[in-house]
């Protein structure tokens, strides 16, 4: 529990440090459009695999699809169903724990509607209770946690027993399935998001050019940077800062004739800072203009730089999360090492009595 606090770590202290500035806490959600990655009916949405019928004539290469992430994840469903009619046709499971594992189904079964429906009087509602998720895709991802959850609970049950030796072989083949299911699933997934990056790169190149640093454009999470939200000006300089494949920026020099506004292509996000004749603007100088960061340049030649300008602390806490996700990686080898090991030997680990 630890390890997995400190991997997320750095997550949390910007979220805590910006807790009231976050778009979503501003009232930024959605209300309506809960599930709008398919306009199409529940048998494409809950397919066992990602499918968009447009690839079906224009070829996976050649759509774009977002929105796939709830087939991607069906073989999380398959393996939550199995072990759960294990636990209702086992004759050694009390039936406080079998009626737990029913309510737990019930409650993903309603989940499981709330990102695939496509009802519009259901969305309405829908909306207005998770309209702080902001966006489909972060539902489906909860959904996937609570399945994910169901999934241990039931398994737990089931060792708790001693009824899961009965099924060892039959989990082991539906674990097969599940997985390649669930790896063929994420090749589909990824094929699709290289055809939604080459058709960025068509259609909004600067986007596509910027790294991962520039994420967080006003509205989207972060609501107050910059202070200043400048009105689009009749005449206005468009300087972008050149971006390397590794993420690296390039110096940038230009000219303005006179006194006038410049665009960036930095966008508007808490650590982003601009330096212009290697000075840092300050925020009450920084203006926001479409999404991105501006200001006012006097006439004459001028350098601008980029940099992500993060606090000390969460330097140290990213440092400490690839520590903690690297022991997560090595000490679930080990055991399942360690678990085949004993397998092999005859040996089980031995599964404590409920103390009476």
């Amino acid at each position: 529990m630890l390890l997995i606090v400190l991997a997320v770590s750095p997550w949390l202290y910007i979220t805590v440090c910006s807790i009231s500035e976050l778009a979503v806490n501003a009232g930024a959600g959605i209300e309506t459009n809960i599930a709008p990655f398919l306009g199409s009916n529940y048998l494409t949405r809950l397919m066992l695999f990602p499918m968009d019928a447009r690839s079906l004539t224009d070829g996976i290469l050649n759509v774009s699809t977002p929105y796939l992430d709830l087939q991607m994840n069906m073989p999380l469903v398959i393996l939550y169903m199995v072990s759960w009619v294990w636990i209702i046709r086992s004759g050694k499971i009390i039936r406080r724990q079998k009626w737990a594992a029913f309510v737990l189904l019930l409650l993903g079964v309603l989940t499981l509607i709330c990102t695939s429906t496509v009802s519009s009087p259901a969305l309405n509602v829908i909306g207005r209770i998770f309209r702080h998720i902001q966006f489909s895709y972060r539902l489906i991802g909860y959904a996937d946690l609570f399945v994910v959850f169901g999934i241990l609970y039931n398994f737990w049950v089931l060792v708790r027993s001693g009824c899961f030796r009965e099924y060892e072989k039959y989990f082991a083949m539906i674990l097969i399935i599940c997985v390649t299911l669930g790896a063929h699933n994420l090749l589909i997934q990824m094929t699709h998001a290289y055809a939604t990056a080459n058709q960025t790169v068509v259609e909004t190149e600067p986007f596509t050019n910027l790294p991962a640093t520039f994420y967080g454009v006003s509205g989207y999470c972060d609501t107050s940077i910059p202070s200043i939200k400048e009105d689009p000006p009749e005449e206005w300089l468009e300087v972008n800062v050149p971006v390397y494949t590794d993420g690296h920026t390039l110096r940038t020099e230009f000219k303005a004739d006179k006194k006038m506004f410049v665009r960036t292509n930095i966008q508007s996000a808490r650590y982003n800072e601009i330096y212009v004749d290697g000075v840092r603007l300050d925020r009450d100088v920084v203006m926001e203009f479409d999404g991105y960061l501006g200001f006012y340049a006097d006439a004459g030649t001028h350098v601008m730089d980029y940099a992500a300008e993060f606090p000390y602390m969460f330097l140290i806490l990213r440092k400490l999360s690839y520590v903690s996700v690297f022991l997560l990686v090595f000490l679930t080898v080990f055991f399942w090492i360690r678990a085949f090991c004993m397998h092999k030997r005859g040996k089980r680990p031995e599964i404590p009595e409920k103390k009476r």
